[in-house]
């Protein structure tokens, strides 16, 4: 799945809210920024629905800050507008998650936004931390069905590129269906791709050692 894709699957939780005019700007429409604000508002009202709660995990001292946000802009909303914000948590990590969400307009259903949020897991003095076993076990019964959990490392995993298996050679390896398809033994794919790095090493060896004209 691309990284900008927006499916939104598993535990989804929806609420409303209406725009007010210290939402919108000059040209009538809500402010842009202000879609993250309603993000915070659905992944805020999610928690709390499954018993995890910002204030709970502050008071713990932990933090949670968006590291990167992504927003696709579909229509616009105005004053008085009733907003549904669709909400589901569809990656957990022990130092990280994901929110993804979309805003509807009741009215007439249409598409407003669609985005996520990718947070980390910060201590009080800033620096990288675990989750509580506790709230990570929560967070995960909650995340995307659609995925799969490692309890090893306890992230969700989506695929075999989050799995580890990065490289074409170690997914052939270790995927029954990818190496059952593949004509060629995983040991001779190994070697064709030794040949070719050391290929590319030899060219590059002549090029630096040839003299120029």
């Amino acid at each position: 799945m691309s990284k900008l894709q927006i499916k939104l699957a598993g535990r989804i939780h929806t609420c409303l809210v209406r725009v007010l005019y210290g939402d919108t700007d000059a040209g009538g429409v809500v402010y842009y920024g202000n879609y993250l604000r309603y993000f915070e508002r659905g992944r805020t009202e999610l928690m709390r629905e499954n018993n995890i709660s910002y204030k709970g995990l502050e008071d713990a001292g932990f933090i949670l800050p968006v590291v990167e946000s992504y927003l696709r802009y579909k229509a616009s909303a105005r004053y008085d507008d009733l907003l549904e914000i669709s909400t589901c948590l569809t990656r957990v990590r022990q130092v990280s998650c994901r929110f993804d969400y979309k805003i509807r307009r009741v009215e007439d259903g249409c598409l407003l936004v669609k985005g996520f949020t990718a947070h980390a897991v910060v201590n009080r003095a800033g620096r990288l931390s675990k989750l509580p076993g506790e709230v990570l076990a929560a967070l995960t019964a909650i995340a995307d069905t659609a995925n799969l959990v490692d309890n090893t490392n306890a992230a969700v995993i989506v695929g075999q590129r989050d799995a580890g298996w990065s490289s074409p050679v170690a997914r052939r390896a270790h995927n029954p269906k990818v190496r059952g398809s593949n004509p060629l033994p995983a040991t001779k794919m190994i070697f064709k791709d030794l040949r070719m790095a050391l290929r590319s090493f030899f060219f590059l060896y002549l090029s630096r050692c040839l003299p120029r004209k």
